[in-house]
C-alpha cells in the first residue's frame, strides 16, 4: 500500500488514480479527506470536483516541493534524478498542469555524468541511446565541444517528441545524425563511391566523401533523426503483431543511411591510390569492404552473419600484412 486515503480517519480505499495520478503512485503515506463519503464509487470519483481539485492539490504540492529541492539542493536533486526522472517524465506527458511547473526543472545527464536543464543546453540537441556503441560518434562531438545527453530510456523518445512540440525551435538528433564535416572536392569521389557501392551490394548507396580530421575513422555511417524515429516507430508496430497483418515495414519505415568517407584518412588516401590500380583491384575490394563493415560495427548495424564475415576478412588481412615480402 502506497497512498491510503481516508474520510474522518475512516479508511476509504488506497491509491485511488482518481486522486493521486499513477506517475506518483511512488508516493507513500495518508490523505485524510473528510468531503469524501465513505461508500466511494468509481462513477462519483470521476465526477465529483472535489475530487478533481484535491488531485490537482496533489500535483501542484508535488511540483512545489521538486522545484524546492532544485533551487535549494540543485546536487541532492541531480543525486535522485536516477531515481525519479522516468517519473517527472511520464508526469509531464500525462499531465499538462504538472509539466507547467516542472519543465523548467527536469534534468539531462551527459555522456560526461554532467546534468543540465533544457535551457542550459542548445537549440539542437545531440544525444546517444548508447553511449558504449556510439562511443566513436560521441567522442566526435565532444572534439567539436559539443554536449551529448543520454536518452536510453524508452519512454525518451515520446519524451524528445514532447519537448520539440512544447518548443518551437527545440530539435533533438541523434549524435550519428550528422559529423559537422566539410564536403571534400577529392578528385576519387565518384572512384571511391562506386567502389563502396560494389563492395556493399547496394547500387543506390549515399555515399559523401567529408574532411573530418585524421584522427577520425575512415568512414561512419548517418542516420538521419527521422529515419531513426520512423525506425522507432516500426518496432512498436512489430511489438503489436503487425507484421502478421502483410504490412510492408521495408516499404513502410525506409532505413535512410548515408556513408561518409573521411578524406583526411590515410587509409582512404590508400584504398584511393589502389583503386586507381586495376592490377590492385582485389585489394582495393578487400580493403572497401573492411573499412565499411567497421563504420557497420560502429554503427551497431553489423549482422551476426556479417560480423562472422568479418571476422574471418580480418584474419584474412592480418595475415597479408605478416606474409614476408619475398612470399607476396
Amino acid at each position: 500500500m502506497r497512498i491510503k486515503i481516508d474520510a474522518d480517519h475512516g479508511f476509504v480505499a488506497d491509491n485511488i488514480k482518481e486522486i493521486i495520478p499513477d506517475f506518483l503512485f511512488l508516493l507513500k503515506g495518508g490523505i485524510d479527506c473528510p468531503d469524501v463519503p465513505l461508500n466511494v464509487s468509481r462513477s462519483f470519483l470521476q465526477s465529483d470536483a472535489y475530487v478533481s481539485k484535491l488531485s490537482s492539490h496533489i500535483i501542484r504540492k508535488v511540483a512545489d516541493k521538486l522545484n524546492q529541492l532544485f533551487k535549494d539542493q540543485r546536487e541532492q536533486f541531480e543525486k535522485y534524478w536516477s531515481d525519479i526522472g522516468v517519473f517527472v517524465k511520464y508526469g509531464m506527458l500525462r499531465e499538462e498542469k504538472f509539466n507547467d511547473r516542472i519543465k523548467d526543472i527536469v534534468l539531462f545527464q551527459t555522456v560526461d555524468q554532467t546534468f543540465k536543464t533544457l535551457a542550459e543546453l542548445d537549440e539542437t540537441i545531440l544525444y546517444t541511446q548508447d553511449h558504449r556503441q556510439q562511443v566513436a560518434y560521441v567522442n566526435m562531438a565532444r572534439a567539436r565541444n559539443l554536449t551529448v545527453i543520454v536518452m536510453d530510456h524508452e519512454i525518451d523518445n515520446h519524451f524528445m517528441s514532447f519537448i520539440e512540440f512544447k518548443n518551437s525551435g527545440r530539435k533533438f538528433k541523434r549524435v550519428d545524425a550528422e559529423l559537422g564535416g566539410k564536403d571534400s572536392d577529392s578528385m576519387h569521389t565518384d572512384v571511391l563511391t562506386d567502389l563502396f557501392r560494389k563492395v556493399s551490394g547496394q547500387d543506390k548507396l549515399t555515399v559523401k566523401i567529408q574532411s573530418l580530421g585524421s584522427d577520425a575513422l575512415p568512414a561512419m555511417i548517418l542516420e538521419s533523426e527521422e529515419s531513426r524515429r520512423m525506425q522507432e516507430m516500426r518496432k512498436q508496430f512489430e511489438r503489436m503483431g503487425g507484421s502478421r497483418d502483410g504490412m510492408d515495414f521495408d516499404a513502410m519505415f525506409p532505413l535512410e543511411t548515408t556513408l561518409v568517407i573521411n578524406d583526411d584518412q590515410l587509409l582512404v588516401s590508400r584504398l584511393s591510390a589502389l583503386a586507381d590500380l586495376p592490377q590492385r583491384q582485389e585489394q582495393a575490394d578487400l580493403l572497401a569492404r573492411q573499412i565499411y563493415d567497421l563504420a557497420r560495427l560502429g554503427h551497431g548495424s553489423l549482422t551476426a552473419d556479417d560480423m562472422a564475415s568479418f571476422l574471418k576478412r580480418s584474419t584474412e588481412v592480418l595475415e597479408q600484412l605478416t606474409t614476408p615480402a619475398e612470399d607476396q
